[in-house]
């Protein structure tokens, strides 16, 4: 289920691929992409897309090898920042990943180079993973779900999704957004 959450979360990056390649063809006369090769469910949406595609690990993203690409399509492994991408022709930088601490931002805008990463794309199979483990220790343990307890502290993508789900099976769901926590500097979840 991990994938296709992926490939629900993939299908934005999808649009800004299709709106890039419009606006390369202005321009240029193929696309080349470069994708890592550990991204699942990839190939066929980005092959409709580029003219030219490169499956590489992460880690052999070098400056030699994206100075050609138009886009790169990474995870954490591929640190995109000055160093890899000045002098280069990327102008599309998607992350399958929710964060991107891996991405030099503020050379990204400096450089005109868009970017985009995939929040909440894992958030289905979390859900779906503790939703799984909660009946498995009703089924095996004998737990009353409707007389227990969930305690979440981050209400975002994931967080809501787990809230949404044990209020469902009954559970109380006592729930805490940091940000609001760290404002209040009360709570001795903070220290």
């Amino acid at each position: 289920m991990h994938c296709f959450c992926f490939s629900i979360a993939f299908h934005q990056k999808y649009i800004h691929l299709q709106t890039l390649k419009k606006t390369l063809e202005q321009y240029i006369v193929k696309m080349k992409v470069i994708v890592d090769n550990k991204i699942p469910y990839i190939r066929e949406a980005i092959e409709q897309l580029a003219d030219e595609v490169v499956y590489l690990p992460g880690k052999a993203f070098t400056p030699e090898v994206v100075k050609d690409a138009d886009a790169l399509i990474i995870r954490t492994r591929t640190i995109c920042n000055r160093e890899l991408l000045e002098g280069s022709n990327v102008r599309f930088i998607g992350t399958a990943t929710i964060g991107f601490d891996h991405i030099d931002t503020e050379y990204c805008q400096q450089a005109g180079i868009i970017w985009s990463n995939c929040p909440g794309c894992n958030a289905g199979a979390v859900e779906q993973y503790l939703h799984a483990v909660l009946l498995l220790l009703q089924k095996e343990k004998g737990i009353n779900l409707q007389e227990s307890c969930l305690g979440i502290i981050g209400v975002g993508h994931v967080g809501e999704r787990i809230r949404q789900m044990a209020q469902s099976t009954g559970e109380s769901v006592p729930w805490r957004r940091p940000d609001r926590l760290t404002r209040r500097k009360t709570s001795s979840l903070t220290r």
